[in-house]
């Protein structure tokens, strides 16, 4: 037994920290002047907002991921912080690819971020937070180099941001010499279990556990992790806690995870980030992918690089093989085959959910296929999909199956019969934009952001069958700018329902 003068000598070292730099390249498409308002004449706001007003009627979705455009700060400059920060803690994470997309342009969007003020601080941690649980781990961690690099108040999101990127060595170096104001038990464990100091782990959890400074579920997870492989543990899971990114880690590495339990698909970052099974791998990659974790550009490099191994399993096998013979009728420029194999491959790719993620990942292929004369359902079908169909050039058909998306896409609605109430209630958003005044009054005062907040909320899977909040959810889009996103909701809902 420790005798008690140990234990606070102990317990002092457990909890000591100092600042360390993040070691990652900067955030470069953060616009770092802050426009202040407050500062210009009358006439310079009118043309200022004149300015913006001329960008944001132009937005379209894949630039905001790309960065090449942001929402502007004028979108939050005079918005209620508290209430931003209500709103964003309440989005869920599960929503389509095309939702997480944009709230990913939101949150990465110039917001107010000052850490000397506890609204502004704890709105960046809210944000901050929002992005590892969507699995968005990239722009996680180019927010946290570009607002906080000395982790003043991002040390704990940078932990997990590290671990799930398989990269334990930072995370417990950094861990070591940070400053927090919560220190963490559980973090401390992991990397003196990571650094093979067993004994050391053992004796501060068998003091914290006499000291009942760990709850049954943390003693749980905690002796999983310091289990000495001699005997085999599961994971009792149990609705009334919620289990972590870093508490995944633990269990994925100790093969202590009950089958039963519903794991949030963004942890699956941690599976694709590791190296050691292919397979293991490619299936979170393909998870991560149909939820727009990760990118369509990502997943299929893997079908392109690696080699088919015999654990893999015949469906995937499939999927492998034939993304190759794809690739080669591409290289070979065999206008025949590639049309016979995209035609296909949307078949074999709507049978796993990813039929939208093959349609954007060959659009170009796709587009000059139609260049070439390409003009059947399918093709037109994926060109719907990806909001690739400006330049289509064929009238909308009366034999198609998807007539309505056509309309949306060509704002022709002279040839709609028959369409039911939901449809009728979602495209009269777009073909019929009446904007509600509340939003009016609220983009009037400078608060556009929070327009774009509520009709996320009113978009989410919560309310995905009512009619009257998707409806209202998708003018909101319209109201504040952004009219090809909402389009592109409208036509996804009817080509996928």
């Amino acid at each position: 037994m420790i005798k008690s003068t140990n234990v606070i000598l102990l317990l002092f070292w457990l909890f000591s920290y100092h600042p360390i730099y993040a070691q990652e390249t900067t955030l470069n498409w953060i616009n770092k002047k802050i426009l202040k308002i407050e500062n210009q004449s009358e006439t310079q706001i009118t043309e200022h907002q004149t300015q913006i007003n001329r960008v944001v009627t132009t937005i379209e979705l894949n630039d905001l991921v790309e960065q090449d455009i942001i929402l502007p700060y004028y979108y939050w400059s005079w918005s209620d912080i508290e209430d931003i920060s209500e709103k964003i803690k309440k989005i869920p994470i599960d929503v389509t690819p095309l939702l997480r997309n944009l709230i990913t342009a939101v949150l990465i969007s110039e917001m107010p971020i000052d850490l000397n003020s506890s609204k502004e601080r704890n709105l960046y941690i809210v944000r901050l937070n929002k992005l590892i649980e969507l699995g968005k781990l990239r722009e996680a961690q180019l927010f946290i180099n570009a607002n906080d690099p000395t982790l003043k108040i991002s040390s704990d999101p940078q932990f997990i941001i590290n671990i799930m990127r398989g990269n334990d060595t930072l995370a417990c170096a950094q861990y070591k010499n940070s400053e927090t104001i919560t220190p963490n038990l559980k973090k401390k464990l992991y990397c003196l279990s990571y650094e093979n100091e067993m004994q050391e782990a053992n004796i501060i959890f068998e003091t914290a556990k006499m000291l009942n400074f760990i709850n049954a579920y943390d003693t749980e997870i905690l002796k999983i992790l310091l289990n000495s492989q001699q005997e085999k543990l599961f994971f009792t899971y149990t609705e009334t806690n919620k289990i972590s990114a870093l508490d995944y880690v633990i269990l994925e590495k100790n093969k202590a995870i009950d089958p039963k339990i519903v794991i949030p698909t963004a942890f699956l970052t941690y599976d694709f980030n590791q190296n050691i099974d292919v397979r293991k791998k490619l299936i979170a990659g393909e998870k991560l992918t149909k939820i727009g974790a990760i990118s369509d550009t990502q997943l299929f490099q893997l079908y392109k690089n690696d080699i088919i191994e015999d654990n893999f399993g015949d469906e995937l096998k499939n999927r492998i093989a034939f993304i190759k013979s794809l690739e080669k009728s591409i290289i070979a420029k065999d206008p025949v085959q590639i049309r016979k194999f995209l035609s296909e491959g949307f078949s074999i790719f709507d049978k796993v959910g990813l039929s939208t993620q093959f349609s954007e990942h060959y659009s170009a292929h796709i587009l000059n296929q139609q260049n070439l004369g390409w003009d059947t359902p399918i093709s037109i079908k994926m060109s719907l999909l990806t909001g690739n169909y400006s330049d289509m050039k064929n009238s909308i058909s009366l034999n198609s199956n998807f007539i309505l998306a056509q309309s949306v896409a060509k704002n022709d609605y002279s040839k709609l019969r028959n369409i039911s109430s939901f449809e009728e209630n979602i495209i009269s958003a777009i073909r019929d934009p009446i904007y509600n005044e509340k939003n009016t009054n609220l983009i009037d005062q400078g608060k556009t952001g929070e327009v774009i907040l509520s009709s996320i909320l009113l978009l989410t899977d919560d309310n995905k069958k009512n009619a009257k909040n998707i409806k209202n959810g998708l003018r909101g889009l319209m109201q504040t700018g952004l009219e090809k996103i909402a389009k592109l909701i409208v036509i996804q809902y009817i080509l996928m329902d």
